[in-house]
């Protein structure tokens, strides 16, 4: 059968509740006040049986009878529900329950998660909410056998705007509160320390994982981190005393060294190269921060306020296949060289072989030959396909005679001449 609740508020509980070894006073720790009934069958001392005792949580859970939209959570605004199902039988009393939270708007939009929670803690805290997200908590008492109604939603603002942390300890539970822009190794300090971090997470030598430094590596909030991000913060650490940000830039291969001009100041560059196996490379020194990551055939690589044109020197054949050049506070538009180039050779003059570098602008045939001064043909370096991109030829001209040569590039895209010398 049932009983009826000793604080006289209508409530109907199982009879089998009394003397069953759990405490039902009127603290309600599980819901049920039954000290009238001797003390809860003797489950109950006196003091636990005192009046004034403090309503446990559970029995706090609250039904919302009106939420405006835009308006802070208030406590006027609720009214009490039951947890318990009248007719649940009990099988051991440890009550539990199952809270589901759903953010129906905001930043964490779409999140559905329920936790189980001992109501004899006192509360149950989330945290992660966005100042902005609605989130609607529903609530169910389960002691093992006995389960109560689903008591909710209750809905609110986990930024509650009058102050009242409803939701969420710290008005959103923000993890990164006071985390500062560019302070990517959590230090409290903005220094060439979180460029370095913030340069070996693009290039993936050592990624950053805390979300706390990565939030604070993206510097600009555009949801990246890249070179961008790099300059402001540059920015920060010179404190503004850069001046005359370049508009344009090209870049230049001569020779296997790549640099770059442009017309003002480059805060910084980063560069994702695609090679054969036979690739090597060597950044400049002249800058703040100038690093790279080899992954097998990908060539990652950043110069941060480079100090010279120079950004680095290689050994064979690549591609650009990504690029990002930044002056102090934005990206600026890079040029290429349209045409076919072919680098003067080195060593020149030369015994037995020189080397020389060519661009080819666009993927197609290409034709690489040697002549003579009076204009015949002599050898053949090159004759076929050749991908888009920097190409490192080499003419080894062992079988030759001393004298002057002419290496002669030739495609779609133009046509290019260099002139060497033989010296036996």
């Amino acid at each position: 059968g049932e009983v009826s609740d000793c604080d006289e508020s209508g409530e109907c509980w199982t009879e089998a509740w009394i003397g069953d070894g759990f405490c039902d006073g009127t603290a309600q720790q599980y819901g049920a006040d039954l000290c009238c009934y001797d003390n809860d069958g003797g489950d109950c001392t006196d003091a636990e049986c005192a009046p004034g005792r403090d309503v446990a949580e559970a029995k706090s859970i609250k039904d919302v009878t009106e939420v405006r939209k835009g308006a802070p959570y208030s406590r006027d605004m609720v009214s009490y529900s039951r947890l318990y199902e009248q007719d649940s039988a009990s099988s051991n009393r440890e009550l539990l329950l199952d809270l589901t939270f759903e953010v129906l708007e905001g930043t964490n939009a779409g999140f559905v998660n329920t936790w189980q929670a001992d109501p004899s803690l006192g509360e149950f805290t989330v945290y992660g909410f966005g100042a902005d997200d609605y989130a609607c908590v529903t609530a169910q008492g389960c002691d093992g056998g006995a389960c109560g109604d689903l008591v909710g939603p209750v809905c609110v603002f986990a930024g509650a705007m009058d102050g009242v942390q409803e939701c969420a300890e710290g008005a959103g539970g923000d993890p990164c509160e006071g985390t500062s822009a560019g302070d990517a190794n959590l230090d409290g300090e903005i220094n060439v320390l979180d460029i370095v971090q913030i340069v070996n997470h693009i290039l993936e030598s050592a990624l950053l994982t805390d979300e706390c430094a990565i939030g604070a590596a993206d510097f600009t909030a555009d949801g990246e981190v890249n070179v961008l991000d790099i300059v402001q913060i540059v920015n920060v650490i010179l404190e503004g005393r850069i001046t005359g940000d370049a508009k344009s830039a090209t870049i230049n291969n001569v020779d296997g060294e790549v640099s770059i001009n442009a017309d003002g100041y480059i805060g910084g560059v980063q560069m994702t190269l695609s090679h054969g196996s036979d690739f090597s490379i060597n950044v400049t020194d002249k800058a703040l921060v100038a690093d790279y990551n080899t992954m097998g055939n990908i060539t990652k690589l950043i110069v941060v306020a480079p100090e010279s044109s120079e950004l680095f020197t290689v050994n064979g054949d690549f591609t650009i296949e990504e690029m990002i050049v930044a002056n102090s506070t934005s990206q600026v538009d890079v040029t290429m060289p349209t045409q076919l180039t072919l680098s003067k050779a080195y060593p020149n003059p030369f015994n037995p072989s020189t080397s020389l570098e060519m661009y080819v602008p666009a993927e197609g045939f290409v034709s690489l030959n040697v002549y003579n001064v009076m204009g015949q043909l002599v050898d053949v370096i090159h004759n076929g396909a050749m991908s888009e991109g920097y190409h490192s030829v080499t003419w080894n001209a062992s079988d030759m005679t001393s004298g002057v040569y002419f290496v002669r590039a030739e495609s779609a895209n133009g046509m290019s001449v260099q002139k060497v010398m033989l010296m036996k």
